[in-house]
């Protein structure tokens, strides 16, 4: 799932029951989500999947000090990105939680480079 678009908003259709997939659709806790936090001045943050429903559409992210937001309260924009931590370094990406990058190419570019290969 790294840099996979996903919907806060509304939830996406249900997988078709006879197409194959690889691994689920959907975040887990531990996951990140990079969203648009400020539109006017091109904020975008980086935020830990604390809490998804059964289906993998996040709920809650987690704040620095330890507190559970509501994940549709975190980003202006309906769509954002989410990260897997299980195809990423796991100390690299526990290094961009809660960081900002400017744009979604700067967060992609970031999470790249922790990318396990």
């Amino acid at each position: 799932m790294s840099a996979e678009i996903i919907d806060l908003v509304a939830r996406r259709p249900a997988p078709d029951a006879d197409a194959k997939q690889d691994k689920p659709i959907g975040c887990w806790p531990g996951d990140i989500i990079v969203a648009c936090l400020n539109a006017t001045q091109g904020i975008w943050m980086a935020w830990p999947v604390a809490v998804v429903d059964c289906e993998g559409f996040v709920l809650g992210v987690r704040l620095k000090d330890g507190r559970l937001y509501g994940a549709e309260r975190v980003s202006c924009e309906p769509t954002v990105l989410g990260m897997a931590a299980a195809d990423h370094d796991p100390e690299g990406f526990a290094a961009l939680r809660w960081q900002s990058f400017t744009d979604p190419l700067q967060a992609i570019a970031a999470f790249s480079a922790v990318r396990r290969r």
